[in-house]
Order: C-alpha cells, then sequence, then structure tokens
C-alpha cells in the first residue's frame, strides 16, 4: 500500500471514532484496531490523536470549502441539524478541538475562515455580521452539548438571518 493510501485509510477509519467519542473520546489504541494496521503502522504517520483528528479535518475542510448551498437558508438548515444530532457529527469533536487548541492551532483559524466565508457568500453579509452569526452558531453549539438548546432558541435564530 502506498503511503499517501494507508495515511488515507488511517484518517477515514477514524472519522466514526471521532463521531461517536468526541475527540477526547478516543485513544490512539482505538485508531489502530479501527485502521487495521499495526500499532507502529500508524504511528509512522501520525503521533498523537490530535494529528489524526486534525488530518480529518483538513480533509472535511476541503469538501466543506467548496459546498455550495442553494440559498443562505439551506446553509442554515444543515448547521441546524448538526446542532439537533450533535452528538453524531464531527462537530462536537471540533467543539473540542477549538476549546483545547484554538489559541495555538492554524487549522481552528482555517476552520473559522472558512465559516465566514460560507455565510458571507450565502448569506449576502459582510465580514462584522457573518462573525456575528458564526458566534451565535457557536453559542448554540454550546446549549447544544449543554442539552438545552430548544426549538424556541432555533426558531428565534432562524427568523432573525433569514
Amino acid at each position: 500500500m502506498k503511503a499517501a493510501q494507508t495515511r488515507n485509510q488511517i484518517v477515514v477509519s477514524s472519522r466514526s471514532l471521532f463521531i461517536e467519542n468526541g475527540l477526547n473520546g478516543v485513544t490512539m489504541t482505538d485508531i489502530v484496531d479501527a485502521s487495521g494496521l499495526s500499532r507502529g503502522g500508524v504511528y509512522r504517520y501520525f503521533q498523537s490523536v490530535k494529528e489524526v483528528f486534525e488530518a480529518l479535518m483538513e480533509t472535511e475542510l476541503s469538501i466543506n470549502k467548496n459546498r455550495e448551498y442553494g440559498s443562505f437558508a439551506d446553509y442554515l438548515n444543515e448547521e441546524i441539524l448538526e446542532l439537533r444530532n450533535i452528538r453524531g457529527t464531527l462537530r462536537f469533536a471540533g467543539y473540542e478541538y477549538m476549546m483545547k487548541y484554538a489559541q495555538t492551532s492554524t487549522l481552528a483559524q482555517r476552520i473559522y475562515d472558512v465559516n465566514i466565508k460560507q455565510i458571507m457568500t450565502y448569506g449576502h453579509r459582510n465580514e462584522s455580521e457573518a462573525t456575528m452569526i458564526f458566534t451565535q452558531l457557536e453559542g448554540m453549539t454550546v446549549m447544544a452539548l449543554s442539552g438545552i438548546l430548544n426549538d424556541a432558541v432555533i426558531d428565534t435564530f432562524k427568523n432573525k438571518y433569514r
């Protein structure tokens, strides 16, 4: 197997682990087991769970960066769907990552930049408004993780920005 294929196998096989367990609930042993490779085979490409997650998020970012939405409402609906099912998405692991590494990670800045650009593009908003919308979505992420996000909050948000 070529190096790029092996690396990709590790990243792809870890995706469901991060969705099911979040960033903090995954170990290198879990990643080794999911990949079907030897411990040394995985460590040849990645030294930590953080490195595997960053590689996965880079892949997700390149997909999301080029994703097109029919409208801003479509964009918001997808974001809200993720919030409603947060424990079954990469958003939960992404949130854990941002809380842990936002100050030191260039990936965190790219995640932010991609989201702001999408809001500006599909929401026809300026950067300041896009930042405010993104910040509110992140606040709703915290609410979803705390189990206090409800339909009234979601409806108020959607009605404000449609």
